[in-house]
């Protein structure tokens, strides 16, 4: 997941240029975005952003530990969404759009209690996201493995 993406999702008070800041200094210091969340007093950024940015870093690494202990896919979701409060600001919003998305969560919370381990739930997740790139694609030959392939359907199939 983009560290772009994440960084101000629910909302934290991190905007355009505060982001720019902190990549300015992640490309200075010859460092990803990520591992500068934890120094943004060095990207001289505001203090709700300095505490912001402390807490994202603080949940990223908690993440890391727990995934290296061990812990299931579904716990570090069900982390993230308390941790963040993520779920409760999509609440928040109302209406029939706040509710697809809380389906979402929970189905994403579904799909990870069926995996042991987090890599083979991202690979898993990975090999679902390439195919559903491929609808919509006329005109084009598309080359996958049998792997990506399963459980779709095309007019015509050539295995090599």
């Amino acid at each position: 997941v983009s560290a772009r993406r994440i960084v101000n999702v629910p909302k934290r008070g991190i905007g355009d240029v505060t982001l720019a800041k902190l990549a300015g200094y992640a490309t200075a210091s010859g460092r990803t975005l990520v591992e500068c969340f934890a120094s943004g007093e060095d990207a001289e950024v505001g203090k709700k952003a300095v505490q912001s940015l402390g807490e994202l870093s603080e949940l990223l690494s908690d993440l890391v530990k727990m995934d290296e202990n061990g812990a299931s896919p579904a716990s570090l979701v069900t982390e993230v969404l308390e941790r963040t409060g993520y779920r409760d600001a999509i609440k928040a919003l109302g209406g029939q759009e706040a509710q697809s998305r809380l389906e979402n969560i929970a189905e994403l919370v579904s799909v990870a209690s069926r995996f042991a381990e987090l890599q083979d739930m991202l690979s898993s997740v990975a090999l679902v996201s390439d195919a559903d790139d491929l609808y919509g694609i006329e005109g084009k030959v598309s080359l996958m493995t049998i792997h990506i392939a399963k459980g779709l359907e095309f007019e015509a199939v050539f295995m090599v």
